[in-house]
């Protein structure tokens, strides 16, 4: 019993220094190099523009298993306490969204599993969005979103904070669907004698965004139409395409959705009939 008290203890101080010796948790002295950009250079590949916490548990699952980031994400792993990747003890509750301040300096990983010190100066984010990963007995990494690059961040003015629960963005659009026909100067309304009898109407829808809630951090997008008369579609359009510089024709194009039903006959009215 002694002998197997010295084995296991001799054992559990090999693996601390082992995950001791895990380069992202060597921090250097002096200057840390400035990043301003993420994404150039991805470490782990799988992890990028990931949509929630349990696909993000899942894909550091599969790498575990993967020849190519096997090695470098379990070795990451075992530095946190874990027996690799695919150690049970890993579960989905141990990650969390997170969101890492700019200005942040810390050791970052690149495309070849070299650590870097860096200060991260992202042009235009004042919050880099990343998943935090519990250690088990080892300290907390992170991996962000956008590269999935692996971060130990290392300055304790700047902590990561719990990023917001991510929402669904809602877009509400004014719709105006009408017989795109019965504008057309070269056919009647319901003209009998169009061939392919019996006639049935082209009708064409056109959208506009009215109204947009939830645009950032969102996880999906729900989009709700609100049926509007002529009128009211040109004033809900005409604000829109002031609101965001459109003139003339150009706004119309950008918003322009043909919905056409399926029809016999040869009417070959434009998409543009409305405005005739």
């Amino acid at each position: 019993m002694k002998n197997l008290s010295i084995v296991i203890a001799l054992t559990l101080a090999s693996y601390c220094s082992f995950a001791q010796r895990h380069a992202i948790y060597n921090v250097p002295g002096g200057e840390p190099k400035t990043v301003t950009v993420l994404g150039t250079d991805p470490e782990f590949k799988p992890l990028q523009h990931v949509k929630d916490k349990h696909e993000a548990y899942v894909r550091l699952k599969q790498m575990g298993r993967n020849p190519k980031y096997k090695k470098h994400i379990n070795s990451l792993f075992e530095a946190m306490g874990y027996n690799g990747v695919n150690d049970p003890a890993f579960t989905e509750d141990d990650i969390s969204r997170a969101q890492i301040p700019y200005g942040s300096i810390g050791m970052m990983g690149d495309g070849k599993h070299h650590y870097e010190y860096c200060k991260l100066n992202i042009n235009g984010d004042e919050y880099i969005q990343g998943w935090h990963v519990t250690a088990h007995g080892g300290e907390d990494l992170y991996f962000f979103s956008k590269c999935g690059n692996a971060f130990y961040p290392h300055d304790e003015g700047a902590a990561p904070m719990a990023a917001a629960p991510a929402c669904t963005r809602v877009q509400v659009y004014a719709r105006y669907k009408h017989p795109g026909c019965a504008y057309c100067p070269e056919c009647g309304t319901n003209d009998p004698e169009v061939k392919g009898e019996p006639f049935k109407y082209t009708y064409t829808t056109e959208t506009t965004l009215i109204e947009e809630k939830n645009t950032t951090n969102y996880s999906d997008t729900k989009k709700v139409y609100v049926d509007v008369d002529k009128k009211t579609f040109r004033k809900l359009k005409e604000e829109r395409n002031e609101r965001n510089g459109y003139t003339g024709m150009e706004g119309e194009r950008e918003q322009w959705h043909g919905d056409n039903e399926e029809h016999s006959g040869g009417c070959g009215c434009g998409f543009f009939g409305l405005f005739h």
